[in-house]
């Protein structure tokens, strides 16, 4: 006996009003463009210095990794590809690779700035909200140094507190 898995969903579907509703152009934009701004959102809180977490930071790296992987792989057309936002792309895998060490104040802007070349690179225009952190983090060097220094320092006393599970 097998178990189809799709056959609920198209019943439902054709009880719903005659059937699945196409996405309009925009609709889809909409959705596709929601997507990359939330995932380049948890990536600019990622730049933000926090005390321990406990986290694992390899997961969060691979996740990031991959993300960016996927950018490159599927939203860069090789003939629309700009130089700079490729090489934002390279700066930002060479971050995470290093993360959370490479955090530093000099970086993390750095980093704001990589992020919106991609944006760029993209063909998305950066939501205002991502531009006034960006500037926000410029604006206060001093005590974002000092988070930076306190986060650092908390996370290399913690020892690692959790596992990959098998």
């Amino acid at each position: 006996m097998t178990l189809d898995t799709n056959q609920g969903l198209d019943d439902q579907a054709e009880g719903e009003k005659g059937g699945w509703q196409e996405l309009t152009l925009q609709e889809s934009r909409s959705l596709l463009e929601g997507w990359f701004n939330n995932k380049m959102m948890v990536m600019m809180l990622l730049f933000h210095p926090r005390k321990g977490t406990g986290r694992d930071w390899r997961e969060v790296r691979i996740r990031q990794l991959s993300f960016l992987e996927d950018i490159k792989n599927h939203f860069f057309r090789a003939e629309d590809r700009s130089r700079e936002a490729d090489r934002a792309l390279t700066w930002l895998k060479r971050y995470f690779e290093r993360y959370p060490e490479s955090r530093t104040y000099g970086r993390i802007s750095a980093a704001f700035k990589m992020q919106m070349r991609v944006y760029r690179g993209v063909g998305l225009r950066c939501p205002s909200v991502f531009e006034q952190l960006a500037l926000d983090s410029k604006r206060t060097p001093s005590i974002f140094k000092a988070q930076i220094a306190d986060s650092n320092s908390k996370e290399k006393e913690a020892p690692e507190t959790r596992h990959a599970s098998a």
